[in-house]
């Protein structure tokens, strides 16, 4: 998977935004900015990726991998989207928007998943997994 050294790869892309080049690294740059896209840069309070997913990348990477199913794998990724099983938008607990702590709490690493990417803009921002921690509802 190394393309070399250098910022830009053989594949055309910064090395740290290419799936083929630094799979780890590209899907942690997502993360992060669905972070900021979720919260704003104002509401992280200074708190890192890590603390707001609540891992390190090495185990949100192999988190997400291990949840492939049929033909998903690194090599189909730019098909696949990271879902979140609970998602950020839905209710909260009080039926209106939710609560700046719910869609933090909605960030955690578990609460992620791969989906391909129509069954992702299928599923919306309508449902949630009710078979998820009730820390992350």
């Amino acid at each position: 998977r190394d393309c070399g050294g250098g910022g830009i790869c053989s594949h055309g892309r910064e090395r740290n935004k290419c799936w083929y080049c630094d799979p780890v690294g590209t899907l942690w740059a997502r993360a992060n900015a669905r972070i900021r896209d979720a919260i704003g840069t104002e509401n992280r309070a200074g708190r890192s990726t890590a603390e707001l997913l609540g891992c390190d990348k090495a185990t949100f990477f192999n988190h997400i991998e291990a949840q492939f199913v049929g033909e998903m794998s690194w090599e189909r990724i730019t098909e696949i989207e990271i879902d979140h099983r609970v998602p950020i938008g839905y209710p909260g607990a009080a039926g209106g928007p939710p609560t700046l702590d719910e869609k933090v709490a909605r960030l955690d690493y578990r609460n992620c998943q791969p989906l391909w990417a129509p069954d992702n803009w299928a599923k919306g921002n309508r449902w949630a997994d009710p078979e998820l921690p009730e820390l992350l509802k």
